[in-house]
């Protein structure tokens, strides 16, 4: 018993640890992906947006969806399976193509459209697009990597049940195995000491038990060498007393 419950709670704990890590890190993570997509998303048509109407205080909107993109970066920074790395980047990226897409656009609103401008425009798309393709790819290796953590997951749980159930089978094997012995054991001593009883009912009194334990059938064995010994010592007399030996 407690090598099968120690064997299915040392299973156990791997399968918890992990079911842990894919609630705390993975499936936090794949969402985070798919929602700093959809702010990105949101920030480049509230910039157009603002743009196409010449207001300027549209970018109010846009400054705020950018300041929820940065929650979600510092959100990603401390989860336990997105590498510090990734993030430090993707936030360095971020911070330039904002501050690229918030001036452009601001200058776009105020009229101007110089040379300067059409080539900020143009590399604020660009930023933009790599952007979203980097975050798209996130997006899809932390579905993969989440996916991969569930199959570990079932992974486990089947080694664990196969595991616990290849314990207990060993378990009572090994009983089974006792008990056979014990059996055996019990059962020899008991033909031995019915072979002597039958043997000293016949008269015969020099057939040994060898059977010896501290339970009862060996108490029973201890009580029957002793009425042989009795009985032996019986029969010495009657035979001393037939030759004319009183002194027996």
């Amino acid at each position: 018993a407690v090598v099968v419950i120690s064997a299915t709670a040392a299973l156990g704990r791997g399968v918890q640890s992990r079911l842990q890590q894919i609630e705390t890190g993975y499936t936090p993570s794949v969402e985070l992906s798919h929602e700093l997509e959809v702010k990105l998303e949101r920030l480049q048509r509230s910039l157009q947006d603002a743009v196409a109407a010449r207001d300027v205080s549209a970018l109010a909107a846009s400054d705020s969806i950018a300041a929820a993109f940065r929650n979600d970066l510092r959100a990603a920074a401390e989860n336990p399976v997105i590498d510090e790395q990734d993030v430090d980047d993707l936030t360095r990226r971020f911070e330039t193509y904002a501050d690229l897409a918030r001036g452009t656009s601001g200058a776009m609103i105020a009229g101007a459209m110089s040379e300067e401008v059409v080539a900020s425009a143009r590399e604020m798309a660009t930023q933009y697009k790599r952007l979203r393709e980097t975050l798209q790819a996130n997006s899809q290796r932390d579905k993969v990597r989440a996916e991969n953590a569930f199959s570990e997951v079932r992974a486990l749980q089947s080694r664990t049940t196969w595991g616990t159930v290849g314990v207990l089978l060993a378990v009572v094997t090994l009983l089974i195995g006792i008990s056979v012995w014990l059996t055996r054991r019990l059962l020899r001593g008991l033909s031995q000491i019915s072979r002597s009883a039958k043997r000293l009912a016949q008269g015969v009194v020099e057939d040994p038990i060898e059977y010896s334990s501290d339970h009862e059938l060996g108490q029973l064995a201890d009580a029957f060498r002793s009425m042989m010994e009795y009985q032996r010592a019986v029969a010495a007399a009657a035979v001393g007393l037939a030759r004319g030996d009183v002194t027996v």
